[in-house]
């Protein structure tokens, strides 16, 4: 009867380092989405009169709001 081929430990711990890796990874895109998403509904809530105030337009909101998101997802 033939054996299953074995992992050794060197492979366990890669394979627990890359799942451990990918679930940060998708931690950090969650966290980065609810930010981003979160600054764009609350720029979309000012007036032009208020963007050009802040020196920006509804043109760079979503760059904005991306900038927020991947600076504050620690």
């Amino acid at each position: 009867m033939a054996q299953a081929p074995s992992i050794s430990n060197t492979q366990e711990f890669s394979l627990r380092a890359t799942i451990a890796q990918l679930s940060e990874t998708i931690r950090i895109r969650r966290l980065r989405r609810r930010l981003f998403t979160q600054a764009l509904k609350e720029l979309s809530q000012l007036s032009d009169r208020e963007l050009h105030e802040i020196g920006t337009g509804r043109h760079a909101m979503r760059h904005l709001a991306w900038e927020h998101a991947v600076l504050n997802d620690h």
